[in-house]
């Protein structure tokens, strides 16, 4: 799933930690992100280990690339992830898109 989003005057880097917060507080998730040459962002999570959603095969893991399209624009791509990626596209729309 891949969607456009207005920056307004937010960055890449203050969009990566928002989505790794997220992940982190809300969704219980282990998180690591990077910087690609491109200047991309790419942020991969799972779910913390022990758990019985893990035992169950319940568990969830999560890649999201954050690519800016313009110096105005970013693309996000959500990869393989169960339950997540709604969660995601919610949340980085809500802290781009919150003056509309």
């Amino acid at each position: 799933m891949t969607t456009t989003y207005n920056l307004n005057g937010r960055n890449v880097q203050d969009i990566t930690m928002t989505v790794r917060n997220f992940l982190e507080m809300n969704e219980r998730m282990e998180s690591q992100s990077f910087i690609t040459a491109d200047g991309s962002a790419v942020i991969q999570a799972r779910a913390r280990g022990g758990s019985l959603k893990q035992f169950v095969g319940l568990d969830k893991a999560i890649t999201v690339k954050i690519t800016p399209v313009s110096d105005t624009h970013i693309s996000v791509d959500i990869g393989e992830g169960k339950w997540t990626d709604k969660g995601i596209a919610m949340t980085v729309s809500m802290f781009v898109l919150w003056p509309l």
